[in-house]
């Protein structure tokens, strides 16, 4: 979400990217860089948005998982644009 209704997007299923934090089901043997099965998860801990979203939108991310939705949002917008100041105040007391 931006703060300029017209650049707002919904993205659905394969567009959507982020991470997840989970705990697996015990007892499993994992390979790393293969891809997670789903009988392999045992609960989702975290959603967070990929690095690939443009980090000055808000998110809002629902997932259903073992019938039970997952909700995760950062309603932060212009993140970048936003420390800009706080880094040239720093910059400016430091002189």
């Amino acid at each position: 979400m931006h703060n300029e209704e017209k650049r707002n997007e919904i993205l659905l299923n394969e567009e959507v990217k982020f991470i997840g934090l989970i705990e697996f089901v015990k007892n499993i043997n994992r390979k790393l860089q293969k891809p997670i099965k789903l009988k392999e998860i045992n609960d989702i801990l975290g959603l967070y948005p990929s690095s690939q979203n443009d980090p000055n939108a808000a998110h809002i991310m629902i997932f259903k998982f073992k019938g039970n939705w997952k909700l995760s949002y950062d309603l932060t917008y212009n993140l970048i644009i936003s420390k800009k100041p706080k880094i040239l105040l720093k910059e400016q007391k430091k002189t």
